[in-house]
């Protein structure tokens, strides 16, 4: 028996059995194999997941609510568990995590458990129609059950992407790095590469492409830098890893419009931010 226990608001915990989880089948998966891992008898109680929020914190949340960010980690601990993290920014720029969500692994199915149940139980309804703009961090499992959360428990929400995601890790896993180039041209390729990355950064910020127009123009000198003699020498003149940086540029970039550019969503209140945390958008440069 999967079992789901909370604390009701006298502090009393309450034991409720869970049979109609439309997960199910995945976490009773999950447990059998763990059960049968760690060789435990059927008396024990197998631990799945557990969700809490602070309620110093939650005062925060209460009072700006119209911001707030997801981040997923593995390394938080020599384990190796998935620590999830919800928070948001006050009106003084001070970013607070108020929940916190400790899940199995990082499949979907556990997403979906913390949208659909962990956050309707600890997330009043009238607090979650209330934010407006939601920044998640690169996990796709994460992104995928959000876009489907967002009708349902945060209707008036927009989902923005974390650029330093999208930009630095994904150029680290699909586009030649230093080593790709020989020592004299190390320093050129380390510098074209940063010139790229500001580049789209660029967009993620005010001030910088303002309307459609700008944009398409913006974008079309980005590749014709990409292309430039310079840049080419710089990649050693070989043609495989100006290529990358296209394909890269176009299938994994491009495609996330919608997720980064500033003009789009400046009518929204997101404080301005391009980046899952603080440390990620110091990071970028």
């Amino acid at each position: 028996m999967t079992i789901s226990t909370t604390q009701d608001d006298d502090g009393n915990l309450v034991n409720t059995p869970v049979t109609d989880l439309p997960m199910m089948s995945e976490i009773e998966g999950v447990a059998h194999n763990a059960r049968r891992t760690r060789k435990l008898a059927s008396s024990v109680y197998l631990f799945m997941a557990v969700a809490w929020i602070s309620l110093p914190a939650f005062r925060f949340f209460m009072l700006c609510p119209e911001v707030m960010w997801f981040d997923v980690t593995s390394h938080s601990n020599n384990k190796g568990y998935c620590l999830l993290t919800f928070s948001c920014r006050t009106s003084i720029d001070k970013q607070v995590v108020f929940m916190w969500v400790w899940i199995p692994n990082e499949q979907r199915y556990s997403f979906r458990w913390v949208f659909q149940v962990a956050l309707r139980k600890l997330v009043p309804q009238y607090l979650r129609e209330r934010v407006k703009f939601i920044m998640k961090d690169g996990d796709p499992q994460a992104r995928n059950e959000l876009s489907l959360s967002l009708k349902s428990v945060f209707p008036n929400a927009k989902e923005g992407g974390c650029g330093w995601h999208i930009l630095h890790q994904g150029m680290k896993t699909h586009v030649p790095g230093t080593k790709s180039v020989t020592k004299s041209n190390q320093k050129k390729w380390n510098s074209a590469r940063y010139k790229i990355k500001q580049w789209v950064y660029s967009w993620m910020r005010p001030g910088y492409v303002e309307d459609e127009d700008e944009y398409k123009i913006s974008k079309y000198l980005l590749l014709q830098f990409v292309c430039s003699r310079p840049v080419f020498l710089a990649a050693d003149q070989n043609m495989y890893i100006i290529l990358a940086m296209l394909r890269f540029l176009q299938g994994h970039v491009f495609v996330h419009e919608h997720l980064y550019l500033h003009f789009r969503r400046r009518s929204l209140r997101h404080f301005d931010c391009s980046h899952g945390s603080p440390h990620e958008a110091r990071l970028k440069q």
